[in-house]
């Protein structure tokens, strides 16, 4: 966040960012929170044009149970506000400031926003797990969504009530 330390979680930890409990932790699955010094997974073959496409169709408006204040920049880029959208296929997307919330079998990816620009200009490789989720994630605010992320979830009364 912007005048703040670095948010770093490894891959497949828990997302404790967002969690408020190691319970919740469990659940909400850390994807793309990078930081500079951190090694992270880079792509070796071509990222499939479908996948970042529906990456991009998830960030454009994404439902997040709570929001933050402030922004985060590209530790990696040397300029900074230099990246903060993507045009692509007729989609704008603005990151920085928000999360992507993925569920999946038994947890939900937490992403920053910035996972688009870290994929297109950094090359990072997010796990196969949580592209499977991506590519099968029902569209975002509809009631497929909202069951999916109460059935994958946390198991807590108050994140079942901010997705109803």
């Amino acid at each position: 966040m912007e005048g703040s330390f670095p948010l770093f979680f490894e891959d497949l930890s828990p997302c404790m960012y967002v969690a408020s409990s190691p319970a919740e932790g469990e659940k909400l699955k850390a994807v793309g929170w990078l930081a500079w010094g951190h090694p992270y997974t880079q792509r070796q073959l071509q990222l499939p044009e479908t996948r970042f496409g529906q990456l991009l169709r998830l960030l454009v408006d994404p439902w997040e149970p709570v929001c933050f204040m402030g922004s985060h920049e590209c530790e990696f880029c040397p300029e900074k506000n230099a990246h903060d959208t993507i045009e692509h296929d007729g989609l704008l997307v603005h990151f920085g400031a928000n999360n992507l919330y993925v569920p999946a079998n038994g947890c939900i990816y937490v992403a920053p926003s910035m996972i688009a620009h870290y994929v297109d200009i950094h090359s990072y490789e997010p796990p196969a797990v949580f592209w499977e989720a991506v590519m099968n994630c029902p569209e975002m605010g509809s009631e497929t969504y909202r069951e999916a992320w109460i059935t994958s979830g946390p198991l807590n009364e108050d994140w079942v009530r901010l997705v109803r």
